[in-house]
């Protein structure tokens, strides 16, 4: 059985891994600070389990 991550944060799912520099690129300006110094805890999913037919 696939599991979520237990951290309670939201979670950013990929769902195409045609290109991990995009996907590592999404991940870091996610979790990066706003102009206003808000930083979102959110974890980044990739895990090619979760991708069904």
């Amino acid at each position: 059985m696939l599991k979520w991550p237990d951290s309670g944060n939201p979670v950013l799912l990929r769902t195409d891994f045609a290109d991990d520099a995009a996907w590592a690129a999404l991940c870091k300006a996610a979790q990066a600070p706003s102009d206003e110094d808000f930083q979102a805890n959110i974890d980044c999913v990739s895990n090619r389990s979760f991708d069904t037919p």
